[in-house]
């Protein structure tokens, strides 16, 4: 599985039936307000446009329950994974976090070793080995979640050699079970890129890289979930002579991250090998 990011988002692609599907969004029905009980209270809460759009998508294609699958479309087009269709549906479909499409085909090709902090169900490590030919790093302690990692990876022979899955979490310092990202560098290689998402952790992982940040100066990826850790994160950013951008979700067919009311990302162009 060679290079593809050039390609674009799947949107930019030649005709498909999911173009298709989008096109007939206009011809469904806009819901208005919720159904109002005998006292006024609402039953049913109000479908959206997106909702409806997901629902549609859904069932055209039987997206449903556990399915290893080899995903349709986006920058991760053709690995495959073991999904729960009930909410990865976006990953399958190239639309997990497409706001972040743009800058990883800015960042991603050239990157020797990336860092994957918050390794998940081991999507974000696999679009990075499919889109470079540098070495993956992911990060993930939580034991519930590593098995399916390791499963999804082991599902990509050309990929699954330049992955490593470590379990050990990325914190402010060295510890049980723990080690910084300055840490990370001197054992695993200083990487090019960053991704950073850990539900609240962000702050604690950018203190313990500071060295890294500021001598090496890799691309950062980091989702915030609180304008507070927002602030924090992007102050620490400019001390260590980033400027970060704010990357909004979409409005779109919206993820819904744990019901976070605050969700976005921050983004920051480094210079890596040039240091």
């Amino acid at each position: 599985m060679g290079h593809r990011c050039g390609q674009g988002c799947w949107l930019a692609q030649g005709p498909s039936p999911l173009r298709e599907l989008y096109k007939s969004l206009k011809f469904l029905p806009y819901p208005v307000s919720a159904a109002r009980g005998a006292c006024g209270e609402a039953t049913v809460p109000p479908v959206s446009a997106g909702r409806r759009l997901k629902i549609v998508i859904k069932n055209a294609l039987g997206l449903r329950g556990v399915k290893e699958v080899e995903l349709l479309a986006g920058p991760a087009r053709g690995v495959r994974m073991i999904l729960n269709f009930s909410g990865h549906t976006p990953m399958y479909l190239g639309m997990y976090e497409w706001e972040l499409h743009g800058f990883l085909r800015q960042v991603v090709p050239s990157a020797r070793v990336v860092f994957d902090v918050g390794g998940y169900l081991g999507y974000d490590a696999l679009l990075f080995a499919a889109n470079s030919q540098g070495r993956i790093v992911t990060f993930e302690p939580d034991p519930d979640r590593v098995p399916l990692l390791e499963a999804n990876r082991k599902l990509n022979p050309g990929l699954r050699d330049r992955i490593t899955i470590e379990t050990t979490a990325v914190a402010r310092t060295d510890g049980d079970r723990a080690m910084s990202l300055d840490t990370a560098a001197t054992r695993f290689g200083v990487p090019d890129l960053i991704k950073i998402d850990i539900d609240g952790g962000e702050l604690d992982a950018l203190v313990g890289g500071q060295q890294t940040l500021r001598e090496k100066r890799p691309h950062l990826i980091v989702e915030t979930h609180s304008k507070q850790l927002e602030d924090d994160c992007g102050t620490l950013l400019v001390e260590s002579g980033y400027r970060p951008i704010i990357k909004h979700n979409r409005k779109i067919w919206r993820e819904q991250r744990g019901g976070a009311a605050h969700n976005r990302w921050l983004l920051a162009t480094g210079a890596p090998g040039l240091q």
